[in-house]
């Protein structure tokens, strides 16, 4: 009697989705993900974590929201205000991310919360071009723990560059592995070929977090509008679902 194949050990796979609704992802025919949000109980090889609920920023500006997800900590504590991250972050020798703080100009506002007033006060006390370090992202908790971590990144290169891992360090030891893709048609596709090549074959050896990062949706919703009623950004959604 032939053996049964090998068992691999349990993967986390990530999938990034940039400019995304939730409201906007139910809207969309999309069945793969829909079937991906079925299993969150289990019952089948794999279990989907997800929420269609959770929060990041008040204003939905990318890096300061993916900040917010990777660390696990509110802009307050993070600091990463824009997506100008060439302008504001750096990285040492080690990988590890600094925050270089924004100058504060404005005047409190004469009717405010007393929360925002104690914020307000904190900025201005802040020096200009003071670095904080981000708090470690996910990728570096893995690491931390002996784990590998690979990013296939489809468009814009934000998270490697949140994550300490931008052009030129991309291969720190026990850090993130990147595999950048361009922002061209098929490049997606491209991009969940190679993970479902690792996935299928189980001699691979496949990284304990495998991720995948586009900005397609994002960039349909600042082109056409980030709405229910825009065919082309439901369409953007409805693309990623085929890949899947």
């Amino acid at each position: 009697m032939a053996e049964p194949p090998p068992k691999r050990p349990p993967k986390l796979l990530l999938l990034l989705l940039d400019g995304c609704r939730p409201d906007a992802l139910l809207a969309a025919d999309a069945p793969n993900v829909r079937a991906l949000l079925r299993n969150a109980k289990g019952g089948a090889s794999y279990r989907c974590a997800f929420s269609l609920h959770c929060t990041t920023e008040p204003v939905p500006i990318s890096a300061p929201s993916w900040a917010t997800l990777l660390t696990g900590r509110q802009g307050s504590e993070h600091r990463v205000s824009s997506n100008d991250l060439d302008a504001f972050l750096s990285t040492d020798a080690g990988g590890k991310v600094f925050v270089k703080t924004a100058p504060c100009y404005c005047r409190p506002p004469q009717r405010a919360s007393a929360c925002f007033v104690s914020a307000f006060s904190q900025a201005k006390r802040r020096r200009i071009g003071e670095a904080v370090e981000l708090p470690p992202t996910l990728f570096h908790r893995v690491a931390e723990n002996g784990g590998r971590c690979l990013l296939l990144n489809v468009g814009w290169a934000g998270i490697p560059k949140l994550c300490g891992a931008d052009p030129g360090r991309s291969n720190l030891p026990g850090r993130l592995e990147v595999r950048a893709y361009k922002d061209e048609a098929g490049d997606l596709s491209k991009a969940v070929d190679d993970i479902v090549s690792m996935l299928g074959d189980v001699d691979a050896d496949v990284p304990e977090v495998l991720s995948m990062y586009t900005h397609t949706v994002d960039m349909a919703g600042h082109i056409h509008g980030f709405s229910l009623d825009v065919p082309q950004y439901l369409a953007a959604i409805e693309d990623f679902d085929a890949c899947l």
